[in-house]
Parts: C-alpha cells; sequence; structure tokens
C-alpha cells in the first residue's frame, strides 16, 4: 500500500501538507515512535451520580487538562498533543464519551472567536434568557470545558522553557493563542509557513 493509502485508506490523500507534516502525522498514526509512547488513560473519573451528563463530561475534560502526560518535540511548531491512546481513537480518555477530534466542537470558529469569545459567547447564552436546567448544564459544562483549555494551555507555558529551538516562539504563541482571537489568523499563517 503506498503512503496516500496508508494515511488515507478511503481515497487518495491530496499533497497540501509538507513532507514534516506527513512524517509527523505518521508517527502519530501507524505506529512512529510518538504512537508508542501514548498509553491508556487512568484518570479516576467519579461515577455520574447526580451529575448532568454534561458537566460529567467537562470533569472528564478537567481531569485530562490536569493529568495527560505533556510532549514536547524538538521538531514541532506546535504543542498539546493528544497523549492518551483513546484520543487518537476518537474517544475521551477515562470517560465513556465518545468524539470525532477537532469536529466535536466548530473548530473553525473556535479558531476565529479564541476562548475569549467563545467565553463571552456562552455567558450572553447564559444570561440572555432563562434556561431549562438540562440547557444551563450544558452551557455550564462548555464554559468548564473551556477552562480545561486553559489550564492544558498553562501546563505548556510551564512546561516550555528550554525544551527546544522553538520553545521560545511556541511559548510566546501561547501567550495571545488561543485566547485572542485577533492573534489566530497570524498564528495559523506562520504555522503554515514553517512547514
Amino acid at each position: 500500500m503506498d503512503e496516500a493509502r496508508l494515511l488515507n485508506p478511503h481515497a487518495t490523500a491530496p499533497r497540501r501538507l509538507s513532507r514534516a507534516t506527513l512524517d509527523l502525522a505518521r508517527a502519530y498514526l501507524v505506529g512512529g515512535d510518538i504512537r508508542a509512547t501514548m498509553r491508556r488513560a487512568e484518570l479516576n473519573l467519579p461515577p455520574r451520580g447526580g451529575l448532568s451528563l454534561h458537566a460529567h463530561y467537562a470533569a472528564n475534560v478537567g481531569l485530562i487538562a490536569e493529568q495527560a502526560p505533556l510532549r514536547l518535540r524538538p521538531d514541532e511548531h506546535l504543542v498539546g498533543a493528544a497523549t492518551f491512546l483513546e484520543a487518537a481513537e476518537h474517544a475521551c480518555p477515562g470517560g465513556p464519551y465518545g468524539g470525532t477530534s477537532h469536529t466535536t466542537l466548530n473548530f473553525g470558529k473556535a479558531l476565529k472567536l479564541g476562548l475569549a469569545g467563545l467565553e463571552a459567547e456562552i455567558l450572553n447564552a447564559r444570561n440572555a434568557r432563562r434556561r431549562d436546567a438540562d440547557e444551563a448544564a450544558y452551557l455550564d459544562g462548555s464554559l468548564a470545558c473551556l477552562a480545561a483549555m486553559r489550564t492544558w494551555r498553562d501546563r505548556y507555558r510551564l512546561a516550555l522553557p528550554g525544551s527546544g529551538p522553538h520553545a521560545d516562539a511556541i511559548l510566546e504563541r501561547l501567550r495571545r493563542v488561543p485566547e485572542a482571537p485577533e492573534w489566530q489568523e497570524m498564528v495559523i499563517r506562520r504555522t503554515e509557513q514553517s512547514f
């Protein structure tokens, strides 16, 4: 089987990505050195009990952000890679939840608004009118997931200094992204250019 079919067995993969990016994807997806370091999550998520589904999911995401091993590689220009096997299998590590990676959220919208913009939108929706219990739990769970994203980012901020040749540039990006939307497009362009 050729490389394109190995990474995308359903069709021939278009050549939009650089060789370095494809090599990194291969290391994650098809048994390379990165995949070999991934392990199953052991997060001790408490039983759902009286929690809403949304609150329980958010608690699961919070545990991932707090406890997942960080991976810093000198050849990467971004940080935040999944380190639990369940994530590579499109499941939520440590809990009974599934997902579809970046398409679980509206990823394009998240990049456009940033965490601060998403938080403002959720708070506006939360306060716009009286919500039933399920709607309120969903919005509160969404806010808790944003807090988990900040926890994940902050853990990388602490781990980055001195970690490799791109550490200072990555740290500078993390001072603004994913929080502030005005930097999103510039960072995406620079990242694409670096590959």
